[in-house]
């Protein structure tokens, strides 16, 4: 999957060197340790395609 994102920067550069950094995170993780963290633990079956493709890289493989 790809995602395009635009962002006005021009008014955070200044002359001379200039730094971009990225940092990604992945989603996935995300919710599941949003999960871990409600007390209804939230509902296994919203990752059940990600299982089942293993696609995920984030441990939810069976």
């Amino acid at each position: 999957m790809h995602r395009k994102y635009d962002f006005l920067v021009a008014g955070f550069l200044k002359e001379g060197e200039s730094v971009l950094e990225i940092h990604l995170h992945s989603p996935v993780k995300y919710i599941e340790e949003c999960c871990e963290k409600s007390r209804t633990k939230g509902s296994p079956e919203c990752m059940r395609e990600l299982r089942i493709s293993g696609k995920s890289g984030s441990g939810l493989e069976q």
